[in-house]
């Protein structure tokens, strides 16, 4: 597999774990960013975080 695929795997993933969570009703729609009271800095880090856990687990993984 090259890159390009592997991308778009990981994006029909999260695409998939996001609305099976949505139906689950552990994750609610995303609210105006007036009434969050955390940054948006705060779920673009998490977001980094998480995509450059996957790629290091498919490359330890030798994928």
């Amino acid at each position: 597999m090259n890159n390009f695929q592997i991308f778009l795997f990981l994006g029909i993933l999260m695409m998939l774990l996001t609305i099976l969570l949505y139906k689950k009703g552990w994750v609610k729609p995303v609210q105006p960013a007036e009434s969050d009271s955390r940054p948006p800095i705060f779920w673009i880090s998490i977001t980094v975080v998480v995509m450059l856990g996957i790629i290091s687990l498919i490359r330890w993984m030798g994928w």
